[in-house]
């Protein structure tokens, strides 16, 4: 039976997680992450095997001695890190300390408070269950595993119903193209708007850092702190502009509050999560317009198919319409057929687990008439169990309006991949009990073994089973409750329960969507747009910045198009070479030639940009004259854009600091508001 665990499975698994870390990581997420990611998952993924090969030890009789250890090593390993290492190790990924063990103390005193409540909390508990007589001191470990697997098995009821219930539906709707491409069109415009707010968010953040280098002295201690901020806010890339409501927002503020070490920290944590936003979200209106644009060519070449017929067609419009008309729509609701019925399968066993009710689990059925076989019953275990976890981890990866985390293929950062890994080891075991208890081995219904001879209850299930309240009863009505749940996802009325229950925005998953406002027409749209770019010739993404600022067509040059992935094994390494936070180096600077503006209409304005600039170098003080350029004057009898004619002769090589760049390269004051506005898209000259 060991044979089939070392030589099929667990390679299955270790391939599994190797694809992920290769399919879902940004190609700055750092190699340590990685590492911590990939052994979360394979802890987690592995009771993929451990379940199959425990049930079919049990059913044949005997128990290897280092099944017991693989399951030890996999439980306390998963566990350590849930509770220990992946918290700590997202929340580090995430800080703006300047430093690796500034950012390792600032995540270990965030997370301070919340363990310091939670084990006084379990400590109250564990103490009045002892006072009151229903808790034996020696029982303690027990009831701690028994918490964990309700709560995991709570949320893993919750995860999984969705799952049985929306993967048949998404494989029936697949089958229709028409209706594809209209939820493709909804999800374009939605992604639009997303696109318009993470810019927003960007601008904001990167247009405070621009104004805040301005307050820092070439001389001051904190000014390497500002630069690298400063190179963190250069990294958008010269396709990037500033949104104008951000430039007005900032207009109209009032003094900047970055003065310390603290201030300069928060801003970089926030820009970083901007930056983050914003890749994700263009990612995934790049993936939305390319599968429209798909969709759009095979509706078009069943259209012709079926116009001109199939002898008329041309050989790979033939093909097109075969595998769009025929082979694609009863694929996919054969498909769709199938999984209802594994989620029917499903739910009927999680119903039915008490020993007063008729066994109803075809999978207990199917194992039992195996007769004893070996590799058929760990076969049928393993793909059985399969299922309720593609199930859960479907949930967990459509879960995106909740703000937890955002898992895009080729741009998941590291917070987010740290989360995920936390949530699979959550669930992983409280699925692999309930599995063996309600769908494998129910207890107490024929005369052979059930749940209660498998190595897991053995090391765990015992001491779980005899705690009160959370105990046997607990698993075994709890997952009662998956039918109504079910039932309610079918019938679609859970958007509107969650309406009612919470009063700010409700649960929503990504599958759910709405057609009355106007989303999808806009989506239309923009997918026209997107068409004609590609015909012509352009990458995918240019309706976006227009998208933003009202325009409807592509009419200038937008982010640039993502650069070709490295290969595989570059990516699992880090892909590419990033410095010490996850995030890419700083490109050498630019040293271009400062363009020159509109000439200062009077000396005073002059005087005061020439103080501007001696601030900028660090000669001189803020003088009241250039705090206003700063706040958004132009300068006394100045109402025209920044001019540097008073400092640098034009063709000048500009400064080497990046504040200097910051100020002389990319910003300008226009029509005397001083609304700073980006300035890319001119080559440097000189």
């Amino acid at each position: 039976m060991m044979l089939f665990f070392y030589a099929v499975a667990l390679p299955l698994v270790v391939c599994t997680v190797v694809y992920g870390l290769v399919w879902l990581p940004s190609p700055s997420t750092g190699l340590l992450v990685r590492l911590d990611v990939g052994l979360a998952w394979g802890a987690a993924l592995a009771t993929l095997i451990l379940v199959p090969t425990d049930v079919a030890t049990t059913l044949l009789g005997g128990s290897p001695p280092q099944l017991a250890t693989w399951w030890r090593a996999t439980y306390w390993y998963g566990f350590f890190v849930m509770v220990l290492v992946l918290p700590i190790h997202m929340e580090h990924t995430r800080r703006g300390e300047f430093s690796a063990l500034d950012r390792a103390l600032g995540a270990v005193r965030y997370h301070l408070v919340y363990y310091c409540a939670l084990v006084g909390v379990a400590a109250a508990g564990i103490l009045l269950l002892l006072l009151a007589g229903r808790l034996e001191a020696r029982n303690i470990l027990g009831f701690c595993i028994a918490s964990s697997n309700a709560y995991g098995l709570i949320g893993a009821i919750f995860l999984m119903g969705y799952g049985l219930v929306a993967i048949p539906r998404q494989l029936w709707r697949c089958a229709d193209l028409a209706d594809q491409l209209q939820r493709c069109c909804h999800e374009l415009g939605a992604l639009a708007e997303r696109c318009a707010a993470a810019n927003l968010r960007l601008s904001t953040t990167v247009l405070t850092a621009r104004r805040a280098s301005v307050l820092f002295g070439a001389h001051d201690p904190l000014r390497p702190c500002v630069d690298t901020v400063l190179a963190l806010a250069e990294s958008t890339g010269p396709g990037f502009r500033p949104n104008p409501a951000a430039v007005a927002a900032l207009d109209d503020s009032p003094e900047l509050d970055i003065f310390d070490l603290a201030d300069l920290a928060a801003l970089r944590r926030r820009l970083k999560t901007d930056l983050k936003d914003h890749e994700r979200e263009a990612a995934l209106f790049r993936a939305a317009a390319e599968r429209g644009l798909r969709l759009e060519a095979s509706l078009a070449a069943r259209a012709d198919a079926a116009s001109h017929g199939p002898s008329f067609a041309t050989e790979p419009g033939l093909r097109g319409w075969l595998q769009d008309a025929a082979v694609h729509f009863w694929a996919y609701r054969i498909l769709a057929v199938l999984a209802g019925a594994a989620s029917l399968v499903v739910i009927l066993a999680e119903t039915t687990i008490p020993a007063s009710l008729p066994n109803l689990s075809a999978v207990s059925w199917a194992l039992g008439a195996a007769g004893g076989a070996r590799f058929p019953t760990a076969a049928t275990c393993m793909l059985a169990l399969a299922y309720p976890c593609a199930c859960a981890n479907y949930s967990l990866y459509r879960l995106g309006q909740v703000a937890f985390y955002r898992m895009v293929p080729g741009h998941t950062d590291s917070y987010s991949l740290c989360y995920s890994a936390l949530l699979v080891s959550r669930f992983a075991s409280p699925l692999a009990f309930n599995f063996m208890a309600a769908v494998a081995l129910p207890q107490g219904r024929a005369a052979g073994p059930d749940v209660t001879d498998t190595v897991f209850y053995a090391e765990f299930g015992r001491l779980m089973m005899q705690q009160p309240l959370i105990g046997w009863r607990f698993t075994a009505f709890a997952p009662a409750a998956l039918a109504p749940y079910c039932l309610v996802l079918a019938l679609g009325l859970f958007k509107p329960l969650a309406r009612l229950l919470q009063r700010g925005g409700s649960l929503q998953f990504e599958d759910d969507w709405e057609d009355g406002s106007g989303v999808a027409a806009r989506g239309r749209r923009l997918l026209r747009v997107e068409g004609q770019n590609r015909q012509n010739g352009l990458p995918l993404g240019l309706t976006i910045d227009p998208a933003i600022n009202g325009s409807g067509a592509a009419s200038r040059p937008g982010p640039p198009a993502p650069a070709e992935r490295a290969p595989w094994w570059r990516r699992l390494a880090g892909g590419r070479e990033h410095d010490d936070h996850g995030f890419p180096s700083p490109p050498p600077p630019n040293l271009g030639a400062v363009s020159s503006g509109e000439a200062a209409r009077s000396g005073a304005g002059k005087d005061a940009r020439a103080r501007l600039w001696a601030l900028v170098a660090g000669r001189a003080s803020p003088a009241p004259e250039a705090q206003s350029l700063l706040r958004g004057g132009a300068g006394a009898g100045s109402s025209s854009s920044l001019d540097l004619e008073g400092s640098p002769q034009v063709g000048q090589a500009m400064p080497r600091t990046p504040a200097q760049r910051d100020i002389f390269s990319h910003l300008e004051v226009p029509g005397g508001k001083g609304a700073w506005k980006s300035k890319y898209g001119r080559s440097p000259s000189g």
